[in-house]
C-alpha cells in the first residue's frame, strides 16, 4: 500500500469527498468497511459520523433482542445524509452487557446528531425503548463523543439530553415548539463544559414579541453558566439576561432574532467588570428601529467588528439616532443595516440625505458596508467623494432601496462619484448604487490617469441611461477588471452596456497577455 494512504488526514479527506457524491458513494464506503482491512476503520468513522436517530445503533444489537415495523433507508435531509427509520423500534428481550459491545463501538464514532422525530416526520424509538436503553447502557452517555446536536423539544430524545450527550458537546441547536413545553424542556438541560455554540429557536408563527417566552428564555440564560460559550443565537432577551451575557468571558458572537423593548440603555451602568469583553459580532433583528438603537447605545463601549441590524423604521429622527449610535463603533469592518421592513400602516416616505448618512463617514476601518431602505437615498457627488475618502479600505459598498421608479425630488450621484471611488478606493470589489447616468457625452469620459484594478461587479440599482456606448467606455476605462454589470432586466440600453463591457474586458485581457509575452 502506498505510504500516502497511511496518512490519516489524507485518507479522511479522500473518503469525505467520496461520501459527498450522490451517485451511490455511500454504498462504496459500506463495501470498504466490510471488505478492506486497511480502510475499514476510517470508512466506518465516516459512515457513523452524523446520525439522525438512535435506530442504526440499536440495529447493532444481537438479532432477537429488538423488533420493528418499518425499514431503514438512506435519507437526504438538509446537510445530513444519514440512516432514517420509517416506523418504530422496540427492545423485546432482556439485554446483557455483552449485547452492547457493537453499539458502544459505533456510538463513539458519532460526532453529529440531529433531525428528531418532528423534524423529518418519521418516528424512531418510543418512550419505553428510550428508558430501557438508558437503564442498561454501559457508558455514562449514549453518545460520548458527539460534538453537534440539532433537536426539537418535542423529540423523544430531548428529555434525556443529559444522559444522551457527552461532555464534549460543542454545538447545540434547539427548537422550542410550544410555550407550555419551554419551561420544563429548558430546565432539563445540563451544563456542557465544552459548549461553544448555542442556538435556541422558537416556533412563534411570526409573533414579534412573546412575553412568556421572553421570561422563560431569559431565565434559562441567566441560570446557565456558559463559561466556554463563544456564539449565541436566541429569539428573545430581557435586560437582566443581557446583563448576564455581558459578563461571559468568551462570548464573541450574539444574535437576537426578535429584539423588543427600550429598557436596555440603563443596564450598562449596573454592570460590574468589563462589558461584553470579547464580543465582536452582533446581529440584531428588532421589531422596531428604536429598540435596536437602544441596544446599540447600551453597548457603545464594546468595540464591535461586525454589525448587522434589521428593523422596521419610521421617522428621520429614528434613522439619525440609529446611525449616531453606530458611529461610535469605529472599529467596524462589516456593517449592514436593512430598514426595508415597514410598519403597518406604512408611514410617510423618508428619503435619507447626505446629512442623515454623515455618521457613516466615521468608520475608517470599514470594508463591507450595506445600507438598505424602503424609500431611497439622496446625495450628490460631493458626498460621494467624501465617502470614497472616508473608507480607504472598503471592498464592498451597497446603498440601495426598494423603489423602482424615479423620484424627481431625489438627487443621485453622477460618474464623478465613480471617478472618486476609482481614485480613492484601491480595494473596492463590488459597488451597488443608483446613479444619474443621463446626458453623458464624450467629455464625460474618465481621466486618463485613473485606473482601479479590483472592481469586478457593479449594480446600478435601476439607474436610467441614454448613452450606452459612452457609459461602457467610462466603466471600462475606470475599471479595467470589471466583468459584471447588473441592471434592470429587459432594458435594451443596459443590455448594450453589458455586451460592450464584456467585449472590452476580453480585449484588455488579450492586451495584458500580449504585454506579458503570451503568459
Amino acid at each position: 500500500m502506498h505510504r500516502c494512504w497511511k496518512v490519516p488526514e489524507l485518507t479522511s479527506t479522500i473518503f469525505k469527498q467520496l461520501g459527498d457524491r450522490p451517485d451511490g458513494a455511500w454504498e462504496a464506503l459500506c463495501a470498504l468497511a466490510r471488505t478492506c482491512r486497511a480502510f475499514s476503520e476510517p470508512a466506518l468513522d465516516l459512515l457513523w459520523k452524523e446520525q439522525a436517530s438512535l435506530v442504526p445503533l440499536l440495529k447493532c444489537l444481537p438479532s432477537g433482542t429488538w423488533q420493528d415495523d418499518g425499514e431503514v433507508f438512506v435519507g437526504h435531509y438538509s446537510l445530513l445524509r444519514r440512516f432514517v427509520f420509517d416506523g418504530s423500534q422496540e427492545i423485546c428481550s432482556l439485554l446483557h452487557p455483552a449485547h452492547w459491545d457493537r453499539v458502544v463501538l459505533h456510538s463513539r464514532r458519532i460526532k453529529a446528531f440531529g433531525f428528531c422525530d418532528s423534524d423529518i416526520g418519521y418516528s424512531t424509538v418510543n418512550e419505553s425503548t428510550m428508558r430501557i436503553i438508558l437503564m442498561s447502557f454501559p457508558l455514562a452517555h449514549v453518545l460520548p463523543n458527539v460534538r453537534s446536536v440539532r433537536i426539537f423539544t418535542s423529540s423523544v430524545h430531548f428529555p434525556y439530553s443529559r444522559l444522551l450527550f457527552g461532555p464534549l458537546l460543542a454545538e447545540f441547536y434547539i427548537t422550542v415548539e410550544a410555550r407550555s413545553l419551554a419551561v420544563s424542556a429548558l430546565a432539563r438541560l445540563a451544563d456542557w463544559p465544552s459548549l461553544t455554540h448555542f442556538d435556541l429557536d422558537t416556533c412563534t408563527n411570526g409573533v414579534d414579541h412573546d412575553v412568556a417566552l421572553t421570561i422563560v428564555i431569559s431565565s434559562y440564560i441567566q441560570a446557565a453558566p456558559f463559561n466556554s460559550l463563544e456564539t449565541l443565537s436566541i429569539q428573545y432577551l430581557s435586560p437582566s439576561a443581557c446583563r448576564h451575557l455581558a459578563s461571559l468571558p468568551r462570548l464573541k458572537s450574539l444574535t437576537i432574532e426578535r429584539l423588543h423593548g427600550t429598557s436596555f440603555r440603563d443596564i450598562h451602568s449596573l454592570q460590574q467588570g468589563r462589558w461584553f469583553p470579547k464580543l465582536d459580532t452582533l446581529f440584531l433583528y428588532a421589531t422596531h428601529l428604536m429598540y435596536a438603537t437602544n441596544f446599540l447605545q447600551a453597548i457603545q463601549t464594546t468595540p464591535l467588528r461586525r454589525l448587522f441590524v434589521s428593523a422596521r423604521g419610521c421617522s428621520r429622527d429614528e434613522f439619525r439616532s440609529c446611525l449616531s449610535a453606530v458611529q461610535h463603533q469605529t472599529s467596524l469592518t462589516f456593517l449592514k443595516i436593512d430598514l426595508r421592513r415597514h410598519l403597518r400602516p406604512p408611514p410617510l416616505p423618508v428619503i435619507l440625505t447626505a446629512k442623515d448618512l454623515t455618521p457613516l463617514l466615521s468608520l475608517p476601518q470599514i470594508r463591507t458596508l450595506s445600507f438598505l431602505t424602503s424609500d431611497g437615498i439622496s446625495f450628490d457627488d460631493s458626498f460621494g467623494n467624501a465617502m470614497s475618502l472616508a473608507w480607504p479600505q472598503i471592498k464592498t459598498v451597497e446603498l440601495g432601496d426598494s423603489r423602482t421608479h424615479r423620484d424627481p425630488n431625489r438627487v443621485s450621484p453622477t460618474t464623478e462619484t465613480l471617478v472618486s471611488f476609482a481614485r480613492n478606493c484601491p480595494h473596492l470589489e463590488g459597488l451597488t448604487l443608483r446613479f444619474d447616468l443621463t446626458g453623458l457625452s464624450v467629455d464625460s469620459a474618465s481621466p486618463a490617469c485613473v485606473r482601479q484594478m479590483t472592481l469586478k461587479a457593479v449594480d446600478f440599482d435601476g439607474s436610467h441611461i441614454d448613452e450606452p456606448l459612452v457609459l461602457a467606455k467610462i466603466l471600462s476605462s475606470l475599471f479595467p477588471a470589471l466583468r459584471s454589470v447588473r441592471s434592470p432586466p429587459n432594458s435594451e440600453p443596459w443590455g448594450k452596456v453589458k455586451e460592450l463591457v464584456a467585449a472590452f474586458a476580453v480585449v484588455r485581457e488579450d492586451e495584458r497577455r500580449f504585454m506579458n509575452g503570451g503568459n
